[in-house]
């Protein structure tokens, strides 16, 4: 046997080798053997991670990313976002930062809001203030209707 067929045989056994390694003992190991290295402050443990597959009423697969919190297991939907994948929606973002970075994003983004947007964003915040610090106000004209002139 001539030294290339060696050099080519201990390449493909290597590889192998490797192949076997990292697509079987590795994972087996890391499964069964525990992991005691810490978890970054600030960073969610994998192991309370898991990306799950569901079939809509369609027949069609749409992903989930799980996260356990105690008892509790948060399905978060993953979609497809302008810049890579989004897991959840708008308002499970917007809970889950914090009051100045909220405050960040808001004042930040505020000059490219285009102005009817700000207009309908300022309306229904002025109808809450009404509504929150003056109760449902009824219509004049209902509110006229209702009034009866006290008896002499």
């Amino acid at each position: 046997m001539g030294l290339g067929a060696t050099i080519v045989r201990g390449v493909l056994v290597t590889a192998a080798a490797g192949m076997l390694y990292t697509g079987v003992v590795n994972p087996l190991m890391s499964r069964f053997l525990p992991d005691n290295t810490p978890i970054e402050s600030g960073y969610v443990s994998p192991k309370s991670l898991s990306v799950e597959g569901k079939k809509n009423g369609q027949g069609n697969i749409e992903t989930y990313l799980q996260y356990k919190s105690g008892d509790e297991t948060i399905s978060l939907p993953c979609t497809k976002g302008p810049a890579g994948p989004l897991c959840g929606k708008v308002d499970y973002w917007w809970q889950s930062v914090g009051a100045p970075q909220r405050e960040g994003l808001v004042v930040d983004e505020w000059p490219t809001i285009s102005n009817d947007a700000k207009h309908g964003i300022m309306s229904k915040e002025l109808q809450t203030i009404v509504d929150t610090f003056y109760g449902a106000q009824k219509a004049p004209q209902q509110a006229q209707q209702q009034y009866t002139a006290p008896k002499k």
